[in-house]
């Protein structure tokens, strides 16, 4: 991914940015990304390992933080979690609802690790109180209602530049199933190149992942 991060960064400079494998990598390509996720100032890499194989990750120090998604779900995994993490991601989906997940949220603080918000694909049903934790997060990703065809009537994402956001979301799917990017341009106000598109989506916010 070594080209795809640099592309990102270059057509992104100053965003925040996060790299998540989704459990795709090996321990050693954690530990040669190291040094360009410096030099690319990425911010946080989420779970780079297979949840089973984490086990790798203990004692290991990181020169940017990790974060564990698919390796917690409630607060009971904060126990045998390796301490190579310093970031946990919370989703109301894996955790069982709000109640759980304020559990692992101030679990995850007294033992001084970091804390991410994070969704499935899903309705503003189950964004609306994941802004109970993400107020006091470090890191937020909340956007599965922007992938869905249609969210709930005034969900969350709000009046601002929701059809401009439909309309990149509906580009990006057409050129992934393999309709002519260039026709759908005028329709998304712009560029419709996967990272323009993401850094778009994200309003500020940049996520990487494959």
């Amino acid at each position: 991914p070594v080209a795809q991060l640099r592309a990102v960064r270059a057509a992104a400079p100053a965003p925040r940015m996060i790299v998540d494998p989704n459990e795709s990598w090996a321990i050693a390509q954690v530990e040669a990304m190291q040094g360009l996720a410096e030099a690319l100032r990425i911010d946080l890499l989420e779970q780079p390992l297979p949840a089973q194989e984490d086990a790798a990750l203990r004692g290991y120090r990181s020169l940017i933080p990790i974060a564990a998604d698919e390796s917690v779900h409630v607060a009971a995994d904060l126990d045998t979690l390796p301490n190579g993490y310093g970031v946990v991601n919370i989703k109301l989906d894996k955790a069982g609802g709000l109640t759980a997940a304020l559990a692992l949220a101030e679990a995850a603080r007294a033992r001084g690790l970091g804390v991410m918000t994070g969704c499935m694909i899903c309705s503003s049903l189950s964004i609306a109180p994941a802004w109970a934790i993400a107020a006091r997060s470090d890191f937020v990703d909340l956007d599965g209602p922007l992938w869905l065809s249609a969210d709930r009537a005034g969900g969350v994402p709000g009046r601002r530049d929701r059809d401009g956001l439909a309309r990149r979301i509906a580009a990006r799917r057409d050129e992934e199933n393999g309709r002519d990017p260039r026709r759908d341009a005028s329709q998304c106000g712009g560029s419709v190149t996967a990272s323009r598109r993401r850094r778009q989506v994200a309003a500020g916010r940049l996520r990487w992942s494959h």
